[in-house]
Parts: structure tokens; sequence; C-alpha cells
């Protein structure tokens, strides 16, 4: 069944696409181009509308196409199956714009172009970006285009120049960008134009070939899906199509590109080969490969690279290999289009955040905005950090949006647990005599008399326990079905990779302005090869190319890059500082509440059972609660009362003295009174001082954990005047449980909201940025003492390296952030 083709609307500038880049031989057999322009056309449909579309040349579904062209051996059903089962998983990108990178190389580079210049596709949100390894003036005129044998001028050369012309004119020469190497950072713009001159006109090849070199290398390390056209083999050159294969699936080399100095692993998604030869090569294929085969980095496959001269040998034909990393490639594509598809497009909300974000503070306390000027004085500037700005921004609401869903699921969870295990202890504990009339009997005769004439006849049924478990059943099926239904949705999943991707691009938004020109993706979750892959692509693909910032940044006059300093300081460090302090604040103290309340609740259950206990020793104490039931409820209503707003004053006074307040001062006078306890550091006075600790925190619960079970015990009291409760003991019982219970849940919730681990994380980063503010303040004013001099440039550098090293370390926090919420997810069930 054919399906209408999805148009996408969406644009790169409204949110991150999907990057897929092109390499391949300069020179094919006509054939050969013929059937790899094909395949690329087919490919690109199954990008954009899915494995299910059927394509209009052939008539067959895209996905019975590409297995066919991937495991043309039709006896070889377990390969083709693994590739058609994980094929099958494409999300078509509705909602995704397609970037195809090229180096508009003729071949197979201007072939993939021609392509997506398509009406088909150009029409249907593909775009066309060039990494060229020289600018585009003077690319022209490199010896990719003007080429000699023996001397003399190929013919074909102003024929070349013309159809680059042609193709650069379609896409626009302000989509194509020259890859810098590392020894180009620091350049002025003079001297980039006279090194790009040096490199592509002198005699040594070395220094040509390093440039064409960092272009294909720049496709390998930024692409979601390389497609290479070539035969497959090894080649001598270290800068042609089998070299850029390499990187792609080894790593980068050390200190060709200037954001690949933290990353030397190789990309996480896939190689896509499609077989093409050289005119000179041999006519017929031969059956060495297929014509499609999809390859990985060797870090995934346990085969790796078994040599001989093909690139890559054997992992096509690896089961297991492609059936995992394809699938995992189209999970990534997956939460890439989700992601797209919830955010929102650029709106009111979007133009108030970017300009809070351009606003800082002077000593005086005014406020200076900064988006107006920097619009007016360099608008592609402005333009491009709102991009990053409203992707994070929508990153940032999606994830609220999330996180509330799944704390509503967990509060949830806890509320039915409880229900389900207090319908249990009713089931347990009810007393089963009081369904054949009561303690008082049927219509109030003596409940002797009553027990004669039910013995006559059938015993009356239990009621209330049978509803009771009924009731817990119901509760714990339905908590286990609603956790199902909820985690289904993926909100945990999704909220905590939306939450790292806008705390990403928050580090990546400052880190442009202050125009350093690093890359957020290269420092970011290196370790972690799985479909999170889509956090750093979504990064990269709204960011790059990453020099643009440091040259939009060295264009501003200097008064203007200190004000472009001060929006990093107070839009970022400064805001850091009060968020990290506030939520360690919180976090605390709601892990010391939480804990403070199970602590009690569960000792109102031990002393709610010691009381019972000893009513089973003592009867007149039973007949005493009955007696003066009122009493005990109002006295423990009223104690409840006053150790709640005793509680509510002391932590508003332990809030306002954090580092003074009156538990360390009450330990402090305890110790004194444990002979030789100062300075002592024996175990036997750990042990006492771990002891009194203990001791202080449990005396704290009591009054607390008294006033509950003097309420509830005195409320059992007045039930059973009224005759409501059948027995004081049997309900006590289950009330034990229910103390017991909610306190477990109550520790188990601070447990699961990780409130101790989050603060101490929370408490660390505050101090880092509280430090980082401090030093940023009096650098900046150095800075502007030194405007005028030669000592600026240096000074500068400094600054810009030390945003460069704090952005390095929030990026560790947001990655172990993510790593500690995800490997403790939410459970229904837990062993242990």
């Amino acid at each position: 069944m054919n399906h209408a083709p999805r148009r996408s609307s969406r644009s790169p500038d409204e949110t991150p696409a999907f990057l897929v880049g092109i390499t391949g031989y300069m020179d094919l057999r006509e054939e050969d181009a013929d059937r790899a322009q094909t395949l690329i056309r087919r490919l690109f449909r199954f990008l954009r509308h899915g494995p299910r579309f059927r394509d209009p040349d052939a008539g067959q579904p895209l996905l019975d196409l590409m297995v066919n062209d991937l495991a043309p051996d039709l006896a070889d059903r377990e390969l083709r199956n693994a590739y058609r089962e994980a094929l099958a998983g494409w999300p078509p990108l509705e909602h995704t714009p397609i970037i195809v990178m090229s180096g508009l190389a003729p071949g197979a580079d201007t072939l993939a172009v021609e392509v997506a210049l398509e009406w088909e596709f150009s029409a249907n949100g593909f775009f066309v970006r060039t990494p060229l390894p020289f600018p585009a003036d003077l690319y022209r005129e490199a010896t990719t285009f003007v080429r000699e044998h023996h001397g003399v001028p190929d013919p074909q050369n102003a024929e070349r120049q013309k159809k680059y012309d042609e193709v650069l004119a379609s896409i626009g020469e302000q989509n194509a960008f020259a890859v810098r190497l590392a020894e180009d950072v620091g350049k002025s713009s003079e001297e980039l134009d006279h090194q790009f001159r040096h490199d592509r006109d002198c005699s040594e090849s070395k220094y040509r070939h390093r440039r064409y070199y960092a272009a294909g290398d720049y496709l390998a390390n930024y692409c979601h899906l390389l497609v290479a056209v070539w035969d497959g083999r090894r080649e001598e050159s270290q800068t042609g199509t089998a070299a850029v294969v390499e990187a792609r699936l080894r790593g980068p080399r050390p200190g060709v590109l200037p954001q690949s100095q933290g990353l030397q692993l190789a990309a996480g998604g896939p190689l896509l080969h499609i077989f093409a030869r050289r005119p000179d090569a041999p006519g017929a294929h031969g059956g060495e490969l297929t014509l499609l085969r999809f390859l990985h980095p060797y870090a995934f496959s346990t085969r790796g690279d078994e040599g001989g001269d093909f690139v890559g040998a054997g992992q096509e034909r690896d089961t297991s290999l492609q059936s995992e990393y394809l699938a995992m490639f189209c999970r990534t594509a997956a939460n890439l289009e989700t992601f797209n598809e919830e955010s929102p497009r650029p709106g009111e909300a979007q133009k108030k955040e970017f300009c809070k974000r351009l606003t800082y503070r002077d000593e005086g306390g005014c406020s200076h905005p900064f988006a107006a000027e920097l619009e007016a004085e360099k608008p592609d500037f402005a333009r491009a950090l709102r991009r990053v700005s409203n992707l994070r921004l929508s990153a940032a609401h999606a994830n609220g949006l999330h996180d509330k869903k799944v704390k509503h699921t967990a509060a949830t969870l806890f509320f039915l647990a409880l229900l389900a295990v207090v319908s249990h202890h009713i089931f347990a504990h009810w007393p089963r005599e009081h369904e054949a009339g009561g303690a008082e009997g049927h219509g109030g005769r003596p409940a002797e008399a009553a027990a004669g004439e039910a013995s006559a006849d059938e015993p009356a049924p239990a009621w209330g326990p049978v509803v009771a478990g009924f009731a817990a059943v119901v509760l714990a099926g339905g908590a286990l079905a609603y956790f199902a239904h909820q985690d289904s949705q993926e909100h945990a999943e999704r909220g905590h990779d939306y939450r790292a991707l806008a705390e990403g691009l928050r580090v990546q938004f400052y880190w442009n302005l202050a125009g350093l020109g690093g890359s957020v993706s290269a420092n970011y979750m290196q370790r972690q090869r799985s479909e999170l892959d889509w956090l750093r692509a979504a990064i990269r693909a709204v960011n790059f190319p990453y020099e643009q910032w440091s040259d939009y940044f060295a264009a501003l006059p200097r008064g203007l890059q200190i004000t472009a300093l001060r929006c990093v300081a107070e839009g970022w460090i400064d805001d850091q500082f009060r968020y990290f302090n506030a939520k360690y604040s919180s976090h605390h103290h709601e892990h010391h509440a939480w804990h403070a309340l199970g602590k009690s609740l569960a000792l109102a259950g031990v002393i709610s059972f010691a009381f019972w206990w000893l009513a089973e020793c003592w009867h007149g104490l039973r007949s005493g609660l009955e007696t003066h039931a009122r009493w005990w409820t109002f006295g423990g209503l009223g104690l409840l009362v006053l150790t709640a707003a005793v509680g509510w004053a002391l932590g508003r006074l332990r809030r306002k003295h954090e580092h003074d307040h009156a538990l360390p001062r009450f330990q402090a006078a305890v110790f004194a009174l444990v002979p030789g306890a100062a300075g002592d550091t024996r175990p036997a006075t750990g042990y006492c001082r771990r002891l009194v600790q203990l001791t202080v925190c449990f005396f704290g619960c009591i009054p607390f954990s008294l006033a509950l079970t003097a309420a509830s015990l005195g409320l059992l009291g007045v039930l059973k005047q009224q005759k409501i409760l059948p027995d004081m003991f049997e309900v006590g019982i289950i009330l034990i449980g229910f103390w017991l219970v909610a306190g477990g849940l109550a520790v188990a919730w601070a447990e699961k909201n990780q409130f101790s681990e989050l603060a101490y994380q929370y408490h660390v980063m505050a101090g880092l940025f509280g430090h980082a503010r401090q030093r940023l303040k009096r650098d900046l004013q150095r800075l502007e003492s030194h405007q005028g001099d030669d000592k600026y440039a240096h000074m500068l550098r400094e600054v810009q390296d030390f945003l460069y090293s704090l952005g390095r370390e929030a990026l560790d926090e947001n990655a172990e952030w993510l790593l500690l919420h995800r490997a403790r997810p939410l459970e229904p069930v837990m062993g242990g």
C-alpha cells in the first residue's frame, strides 16, 4: 500500500536537522554513477517517508528494495530478516529537516547534491550545506576542478568549473563554508585567506591534501549517516574516500580539526557504502561486495576489520551487529523526530527568553539589554544565537511537561501502593464475627444468643474482608496497569533526554556568545555510545560550523565584546549559582523532612504496637482508652498541631541560619559530657558520637509520633463508643501496619527522588559557580581597564579559556545527572 508523501515544513533554523554526509570518487563509471544516483534518491525517500512508502520508480516498498540491495542472496534468510526487522523501525522524518552535506567535488559529491536539489526533495524539507576544503571562490581554482596532464590543462576544466558555479548558485554561497584546521584557530581573516591560498597553490601537495582530508573528516564526525560512493577497497592515499571512511569507523585523526581535540572516539552513526568504481576499473562487478552495505564503527563490532582488500570486510554479513546497531540508529532518529514533533515553533516566549539571556546588571542593579544592540550591530550573530536559544527553551519546556507527568505517576503509584497494603491488612485482620451481627449481636441482643442462632443456620459471609481483599487485588493490579501505560509513553526517558539537551545547549549558547568556537558535542557524554547520540547530534545540527562564532565575536568592537561577556556572567554563571544554591537547599531540606516523616510514622507504628502489647498485659489500659477516648483524641491533635508549628518554626530558622542551627550546638553540648570525646578519634569515641547523633534524631521524632499515636488511638476509642468498630484491638493492628508502611513509603519517596545524591551534587556545583562568578567579575574589571592596550587580546583569551573549562565541568555534571536518573528508573516492584 502506497502512502502520500509527507511534507516537512520545518527548517533547520527552527529545529535540529538530520545530517547526511556524502563522500566518494570524483570520477565514476557511467553505469555506476547512474545506479548510485538511483540508490541515493531511494535513500532520501526512505529517510523522509519511511520503509513502507512505495518507490515511484520501482513500484515496490522501500524496505523491500533496501533489503534486496543489502542482502541479494535469497537463501540467506537470517541476514535478510535481520535487516528487515531493524530497518522496519525507521521513523518517517515528518517533522525533521534533512541536511545533505557535501564537498561539491565532481562525481559522487555533486551527484548527491543534484538529487537533493530536485523538486521532490528541495520542496520537502531537504537542505544542502557544503563544508569545503577552501573558501568557495578559492576552491573553484583548486586542482579538484583545474587539472593538468603532463603540464597540459585538461579540456574538461571549464565544464567542471561551470558545473560547480551552477550548483553553488543553486544552494546559495551563504550555505558553503571552509573547514578550518586546528592550527587556524586564532588567526585573523587576512591571515586565514593567506594560509588558504598558500595551501592551495603550494607545490608540496601535503598542505593541499591536509585541507581535503579535513573537509572529509568533518563529514565523518558530524553526520548522523555518512554515505560513501566508492569500490570499498583500501587506498594508499591518506586523503581519499577510503581515508574518510576509516575516520568514520576508527575516529578522527588527532590535531586535524579544532573540535576533535577531545573527541578521539568514532562517531556513533553507521556508514552506508554504495558500490561504485572509477572509469578505469574492471567492467564486471565481480560479486566481492553487495551493491549496498552498512558499516559500523569498529568499537561496536567484535569482528572489527578482518583485513584484506576491502574496508570493513565481513561486517555486511554480521547478523547480530547489523540487527543491534541499525535498530539503535533507528531509535536515534526516532528520538530526534519525537522531539521535533513536540517542540513548539518560535513564539513570543522564545523572544523574551532571548532578550533575558542577553541582559546584564551593573553594580547599581540596573538592567542593561544587549539583544537589540547586538541585532543592530551584528544581525547574523544575533540570528544564529537566537536559533540556539529557541531550541534550548523548547527542550526545557518539553522536559518540564514530561517531568510533571513522571512526578504525577510516581505519586499515584505510591498512593495506590499504600491503599493496596491497607486493604490487605483489613482483609487479614478485620474481625469476622462482626459480619454476623457485631459484638452486640443481631438487633442489639447478646452476642452469645446471636451466635447460637447463627450456628443453627449457614454462617453469614464476612463481606468486609472479602471487599477489602478484592480492593487490594484491584488496587495492586491497577497500579501495575497504570505503570505499564505510563511507562510505554517513556515520559521519564524523554524528560531526562530533553533536560540533558537543554543543559548542553545552555553551555553551547554561552560558549557561542563568548566567541569560543568550542563544541559541546565533542565534550559531552563521549562514553555513552547509544541512542543518546541524538543529543550530541542535535546540538551539532544547530551550531555548525563552529568557526562562525569566533568570527562573529571577533568582529564586535571591544566594548561590545565586554558587554557580551557581562551577559555570560549574568545569564549563565550568576543564574546557575542561584539555581544550584536554591536546588541544594530545597533538596537538602526535603531529604531530611521526608526521612523525619518516615521515621515518625514508623515510630508511631512501634508505639502503637507497644500500647496494644501493654493493653494485653493490663486490661485497664484498654478500658481507660475507651472511657477517655475524646481526651486522647483532642490531646493528640493538640500535640500534633504544636509539634507541626514548632517544626515549621525551626525549619524557617534553619533556612535563615543554615550553618548555625540548634541541633549541632545541642550535640556539641552532649559531646562535651562524654569523657575524652573532644579531639579523640578512637573508634570507641566515634561510636559514642554516632550513638548520640542517632539518639538526638530519635528523640526529635518522638513528640510527633506520640501525637499521631494518641490521636489515632483516641479516634479508635470514639468509634468504638459509637459502636462503629467491632473490635478496637483488631483495627489497632491494622493501624500499626498502616503507620509502618506509610513510614517506609515516605523514606522510599525520598530515596526514589534521590534528594540526598542530588543535594550533594548541587552543593558542589553551587560552590563551583560561586567561585566562577567572583573570578569572572574580577577578570572583566581588568579586561575593561585594558580595553585600549595590547594586553587585551591575551586577557580575553584567558577569560575564554576559563569559560571553556567551566563549561566542561557543567557538561560533566549534566552527564552525571542523566546517568544517575537513567540508572534508577521508576519501577513498581523492586526486590531487596
